[in-house]
């Protein structure tokens, strides 16, 4: 069984190599949740209650700067009146390190958001540009 939801909108900036440049942009990043596993009682988790949860991860990295781990002592940022959010993956700040990100938050919430008779087996997070390429990122969990 599959609960997903889509829909749910991120902008961020990141810094990528274009070229051989390292080239500041941004993205409005499509996110798409969904959640796998098994159910007695014919459905995995409430949309409504996931799509809550996924917007409320989204919220606190939205309109942040993803930085690699190993690079954020190097960022430097200054301006009046603005305020910088850093998001921090590990590796390059990419569409996949992005959804990992999102994913290893969501998973914090599983126990609240599936519902009685059911267990998910696993999460994917799909990350998706406007020219419709993606990044995703999955994980298994343990039962």
């Amino acid at each position: 069984m599959k609960t997903c939801v889509k829909g749910v909108f991120l902008n961020i900036a990141h810094y990528t190599p274009v070229r051989g440049t390292r080239v500041l942009h941004g993205h409005t990043y499509e996110v798409r949740v969904c959640i796998e596993g098994l159910s007695t009682v014919g459905y995995l988790a409430d949309f409504i209650k996931l799509r809550e949860v996924v917007e409320g991860v989204v919220d606190s990295i939205n309109y942040s700067l993803i930085v690699p781990k190993d690079e954020v002592d190097k960022v430097v940022f200054e301006a009046p009146n603005t305020v910088l959010k850093v998001a921090v993956v590990n590796g390059d700040a990419t569409a996949e390190n992005l959804a990992k990100l999102i994913c290893r938050r969501l998973m914090k919430f599983l126990n609240e958001l599936v519902s009685r008779g059911s267990s998910v087996s696993k999460v994917c997070v799909d990350i998706t540009e406007p020219s419709g390429s993606l990044g995703e990122y999955c994980e298994l969990i343990n039962p």
